[in-house]
């Protein structure tokens, strides 16, 4: 990419974007990635993460929300913020329901789903046929958001 003005406030250049300052060394770079495929596929990774972490229209809205909020105080509605997904469960089973089993035993920290299934895979005990469901939805979801589904 091109590097311009703004481009290292939103990437670590050289780690989550390739950049170059002029012909010559966009052609150096060319050749470089065309070589290490692992480089190339690391840069890649990366530079797609933060996109999705840091760049998407969801956290760009937020942003903008803020800054009409800091320019104009009380103009916004206020508005509750959503519960974190496993504090969503929570509220949509029945305490009986196997989510419920399952959440119970987790540490109250635990709030999101990969921190769930990092949790799941420390455990010693085998899994119940409702944490290897959240497993797999957790490896689909990685699997989405890498590109290879």
């Amino acid at each position: 990419m091109n590097q311009r003005g703004q481009l290292p406030e939103l990437f670590r250049l050289e780690e989550e974007v390739a950049t170059f300052q002029n012909l010559a060394e966009a052609r150096d770079k060319i050749d470089y990635f065309l070589a290490p495929e692992e480089e190339r596929w690391r840069v890649a990774r990366r530079g797609r993460e933060r996109c999705l972490r840091d760049h998407t229209y969801s956290v760009r809205l937020s942003q903008a929300l803020e800054m009409v909020e800091e320019l104009c105080p009380g103009r916004l509605p206020k508005r509750p913020r959503p519960a974190k997904p496993l504090e969503q469960l929570r509220q949509r089973f029945p305490e009986d329901h196997p989510v419920q089993v399952m959440l119970q035993r987790v540490p109250p920290e635990v709030v999101e789903l990969v921190q769930l299934v990092d949790t799941l895979k420390a455990g010693d005990e085998p899994l119940t046929e409702t944490e290897a469901i959240f497993w797999l939805l957790h490896e689909f979801q990685q699997g989405l958001e890498r590109g290879r589904f």
